[in-house]
């Protein structure tokens, strides 16, 4: 089931497993944030790397979009969704 979207019983992802975000990666490379959301959240098996958030979200416990910019750092806090 790697990759799809487990809903959370909750819109606001309270009830999801594990860390929720990772305001530290910050200015991260993209490969590196992926990496340590991959071992600081083992319920976590859909990560996006994407430019921008998608609009409409849904919310996810098993998904992370890590928003980067053209250099490949991360610009915005990962968190659950």
């Amino acid at each position: 089931m790697a990759g799809l979207c487990r809903r959370s019983p909750d819109p606001g992802g309270e009830a999801c497993l594990g860390q929720k975000a990772w305001p530290e990666l910050v200015l991260k490379k993209a490969d590196e944030a992926v990496k340590t959301i991959e071992s600081d959240n083992r319920y976590i098996d859909n990560i996006q790397v994407v430019h921008e958030r998608p609009f409409k979200e849904v919310k996810c416990c098993n998904r992370v979009f890590v928003v980067v910019d053209a250099q490949n750092t991360v610009v915005e806090i990962p968190y659950i969704g």
